[in-house]
């Protein structure tokens, strides 16, 4: 596996591109995506390591397989920490989503996938 600082959505629209964020060096999470979604990722901040198998066509599945990654990520995060998930609906929480989601419809947007972005449910949908 190619071993490289992660840093989602680092691009020269988003940052300091080429230079890595203060954020991504800190978080300490070094993947290799794959062209077709296979994602590797090992977090060494929190010592676990993780797989995301994304089936799809060559390139789109990268991209796709970001979005999935940047929604479960925090998750086996809460999990490998042995903190309780957050109720889904609760004010903090609510906000948390919303960051996670703007930060992916821009990337989106940028990626020209907006059309494939609007099919996807509402927050408010997936509160019900």
């Amino acid at each position: 596996m190619y071993d490289r600082f992660e840093c989602p959505l680092n691009t020269p629209w988003t940052s300091s591109y080429p230079n890595l964020r203060t954020k991504c060096y800190n978080q300490n999470v070094h993947s290799s995506p794959g062209l077709y979604g296979y994602w590797p990722l090992i977090d060494r901040k929190h010592q676990y390591w993780m797989q995301l198998v994304y089936y799809g066509t060559a390139a789109v599945a990268t991209i796709e397989a970001l979005f999935v990654r940047l929604a479960l990520k925090p998750i086996v995060d809460l999990l490998v920490l042995g903190k309780n998930l957050p109720i889904i609906g609760d004010d903090e929480t609510l906000a948390s989503f919303d960051e996670l989601w703007k930060e992916v419809s821009e990337a989106g947007e940028l990626l020209g996938l907006t059309e494939e972005l609007a099919k996807l449910p509402s927050l408010e949908e997936l509160y019900i």
